[in-house]
């Protein structure tokens, strides 16, 4: 048997803000954006030489991990 909604009982899903996942109200963009593209902003070097050494040292951290491992294999066979 189905269960009907009574008036008194509030719906489960109601809500007033609306989501789009591929709209921006900060920015509108013209007719020439859409068209033409926008140019892109240039990278920032500060950024790009933390990350660089930021894997560099995770790489360096693994490699040194592989080195005492090794060594100790060695030592102990």
């Amino acid at each position: 048997m189905k269960h009907s909604r009574t008036p008194d009982r509030p719906a489960q899903f109601t809500g007033t803000l609306r989501r789009y996942t591929s709209s921006s109200p900060q920015r509108q963009r013209t007719w020439d954006d859409w068209v033409e593209g926008t140019v892109a902003k240039p990278r920032d070097p500060i950024g790009r030489l933390k990350m660089m050494l930021k894997i560099s040292g995770i790489i360096g951290g693994i490699l040194a991990l592989g080195g005492i491992a090794l060594a100790l294999f060695i030592e102990l066979s």
